[in-house]
């Protein structure tokens, strides 16, 4: 388990799906700006073709990137949650509705941004539901199950 100065506890399976949310964003916007995205293909007069490639960001200007950063949002948003305390109301009020909302915009986007989107959405998920778990509960199951087989043996 990683603990922070607060002494907050983030389970390995949580924090192994925030880095993962947070490489996969990073990718996401480094791609924006230098992967080609579309591809046009027009003639000269002479018959003579001519390929073109373009980038998310170039076809779409600088807000693409105010799109494409929403995972890396969600991300920072989901981190502060469960490293601030995790088994706090609010925050985890806060990160399920950080993924909630990648996940609305990921099935809007569905046709263009959308399906690269869903990565993110899943491993914030993920990392929300071990991380608001906490120790203390899955010690406390842990517990209850060693006990039930006491008492029946």
């Amino acid at each position: 388990m990683a603990q922070t100065a607060s002494g907050t506890h983030v389970g390995r399976g949580a924090a192994v799906a925030l880095g993962f949310a947070v490489v996969w964003s990073g990718v996401l916007l480094v791609s924006a700006v230098t992967v080609p995205a579309y591809e046009s293909e027009t003639r000269s007069t002479g018959g003579e073709v001519v390929r073109d490639t373009a980038t998310l960001v170039e076809v779409n200007g600088p807000w693409a990137l105010v799109v494409v950063a929403a995972p890396l949002v969600a991300t920072a948003v989901v981190a502060w949650a469960l490293w601030s305390g995790g088994s706090r109301h609010g925050a985890v009020l806060a990160a399920w509705a950080a993924v909630g909302l990648l996940t609305a915009l990921s099935v809007l986007a569905l046709l263009s941004v959308g399906l690269f989107f869903l990565p993110t959405a899943l491993a914030l998920a993920l990392a929300c539901g071990l991380g608001t778990m906490g120790p203390s509960a899955a010690g406390s199951t842990a517990q209850a199950g060693g006990e039930g087989r006491r008492n029946h043996g």
